[in-house]
């Protein structure tokens, strides 16, 4: 159910999403969850950037207005493409109204050691 809950579909222009705000995402009167929202926008970030291999490790979030259940616009922004990580700027609209302004880092997330260099560890001092 999450996965359809946070689905995106492409809108009318390269840029924009469309979504529906889902009524099983609620919390108190009937106000959208703030961690559902960021992983719908999330999803429009994503799809926006359209790097396979990439997932979102980063968001910061302003919440501008409470959103309502029911369809939104998710407008985009690609700022930066990375050879190791990029970053997107979504902004979640209703009744063109901005509702949740959200900057994403996406990264591909690899499986391997890490690169610490060549660089042998500083000389320490002795404890006395």
């Amino acid at each position: 159910m999450f996965d359809e809950a946070t689905a995106v579909r492409a809108g009318g222009r390269p840029d924009e999403w469309s979504a529906d705000v889902r009524h099983e995402m609620t919390i108190v009167n009937g106000h959208p969850n703030g961690g559902y929202l960021l992983a719908l926008l999330g999803r429009a970030g994503l799809a926006a950037l359209d790097e396979p291999g990439r997932r979102v490790v980063s968001a910061t979030a302003s919440y501008l207005a409470a959103p309502t259940v029911g369809p939104c616009t998710v407008v985009t922004d690609v700022q930066r493409r990375g050879r190791t990580a990029s970053q997107v700027r979504a902004t979640l609209v209703q009744d063109g109204r901005p509702t949740v302004d959200v900057q994403l880092l996406a990264a591909d997330l690899v499986d391997r050691e890490p690169d610490w260099g060549d660089e042998p560890p500083p000389a320490m001092p002795t404890l006395e």
